[in-house]
């Protein structure tokens, strides 16, 4: 079953192949159509509201209006715009200590965006590399995504980490080579970065290339390393993501005192003794020295770490654990492919990560497990034929119900039968292009959230 990472990762990549054109603003569109992963209350925006964000169980949660380029708005959590600014988006990824010369993660999935352009040459061989140039740098030759990476270079000047400034100053800077012509390329970078620079256009289906989604799946699960750790311990992200303790090492193991006072608790424990009690334990499994960072238990009481953590509780601890471990910045995790297999506004199959929010969603995958999305589309209009209009049968399962390729949605929504029942339809006869598309999904998502309850209890 996926984990939020890799359902993230295969939602970003579907944004990319619809969005990462030769269109203008390319970089305002992506921002905003991740931000919507977020909004509202339609079933994939509260899977990651329960699987991946921080939730605070002690507090309300705040939610923030964001203005929409048709002059509407979309209601969004307050952690979604900090989580996707923050963390997902533009944080720049620093280099791993055991990397020595190489590129970070980052670093290659740019790489493999410059291999996968339309023209393969001659961006078909491009490489990122600490290796001098052997020809005059003509960054001029690499048309905007040059000039982008200059400027890049430029912005950051000098402002990165510990661990780049003794790799620069050991094995020199890093060049995008292309042929003949180099461009020097910064030390860290963001996903912003990365779509910011990348050659335009891409070959039609770059994003099924299994290359590109690994390497996609390794830069999320690195950017999101310590925010999920935070989450798992229950540390608010916007105290702590940003502090340098507790390290990851230190995260990991109060992670594992979480979960040994969930435990406890479960066994009747009051919440202070469960607290005591597991640190003991974890004290004595680490070699009695120290524990998530702490001597002692009384350290860890008096610390602001401590605090916040007994002051939450073991609470969504269950839904935080969920998911595999994640990787470091720069560390293999071996060959396995991971492919997209299929996406949409809805994309997403076996996800098995209901975490604490079963219930605030339809999630048809919780009755079967073998049951995808896809299947579900196309079946719910047969299922409920009374909830459907022409248009709306149509959109379920023909284009929701597609697979990840752009250009099979855009077929269905150009079919002539489509289009003569959405000339017949009052709500979208006068409607065509972005702003049809805008409707449909927004009609969509309210068809789905008006009827999950009778949905799930009917099906």
């Amino acid at each position: 079953m996926a984990t939020v990472l890799q359902t993230l990762a295969r939602d970003l990549s579907n944004l990319l192949a619809e969005h990462l054109t030769p269109a203008p603003r390319v970089r305002d569109r992506v921002t905003l159509a991740i931000l919507l992963l977020f909004a509202g209350q339609s079933p994939r925006s509260q899977y990651y509201r329960w699987n991946l964000l921080f939730r605070d169980f002690t507090a309300p949660e705040p939610d923030q209006e964001v203005p929409l380029p048709d002059g509407k708005t979309a209601t969004l959590p307050a952690e979604a715009i900090r989580y996707v600014d923050e963390v997902l988006w533009l944080r720049r990824l620093t280099l791993a200590n055991n990397l020595k010369e190489r590129p970070g993660n980052i670093h290659l999935l740019l790489e493999r965006l410059c291999q996968l352009h339309a023209a393969p040459a001659p961006f078909g061989a491009a490489a990122i590399t600490r290796r001098p140039p052997g020809a005059a740098a003509a960054p001029e030759r690499l048309g905007k995504t040059g000039r982008i990476l200059q400027q890049q270079v430029s912005r950051l000047g000098d402002r990165y980490g510990d661990i780049s400034v003794r790799r620069r100053a050991e094995f020199g800077p890093l060049w995008l080579a292309v042929a003949d012509a180099f461009v020097e390329v910064p030390e860290e970078m963001s996903l912003d970065n990365v779509v910011e620079a990348a050659p335009l256009p891409l070959q039609a289906r770059f994003h099924q290339d299994k290359e590109f989604a690994k390497r996609l799946l390794r830069v999320i699960e690195a950017l999101n390393e310590r925010y999920m750790q935070l989450r798992a311990c229950g540390l608010k992200p916007d105290v702590w993501l940003a502090q340098e303790r507790p390290s990851i090492n230190q995260l990991a193991e109060l992670r594992t005192l979480r979960l040994a006072v969930q435990r406890l608790e479960q066994d009747g424990k009051s919440a202070a003794g469960a607290f005591e009690q597991a640190f003991a334990e974890g004290l004595a499994a680490a070699g009695g020295k120290k524990f998530g960072g702490f001597t002692a238990f009384t350290e860890f009481y008096d610390d602001a770490v401590g605090i916040e953590m007994m002051r939450r509780g073991s609470v969504g601890t269950a839904a935080a654990e969920r998911g595999r471990p994640l990787a470091a910045e720069g560390e293999a995790e071996g060959d396995e492919e991971v492919e997209f297999s299929f996406g949409g506004e809805f994309a997403g199959d076996d996800n098995g990560d209901e975490g604490e929010g079963e219930d605030a969603g339809f999630y048809p995958e919780e009755m079967d497990e073998e049951l995808d999305l896809q299947k579900t589309f196309s079946s719910l209009p047969d299922l409920f034929p009374q909830e459907f209009s022409p248009v709306m049968r149509h959109y379920f399962q023909q284009v929701l119900a597609q697979s990840a390729a752009p250009e099979k949605k855009a077929a269905a929504l150009r079919d002539p039968e489509f289009l003569a029942a959405v000339k017949r339809d009052s709500r979208y006869c006068e409607l065509a292009g972005d702003a049809l598309q805008d409707a449909l999904f927004r009609d969509a998502e309210a068809l789905i959230q008006r009827n999950a309850t009778k949905w799930r209890a009917g099906w």
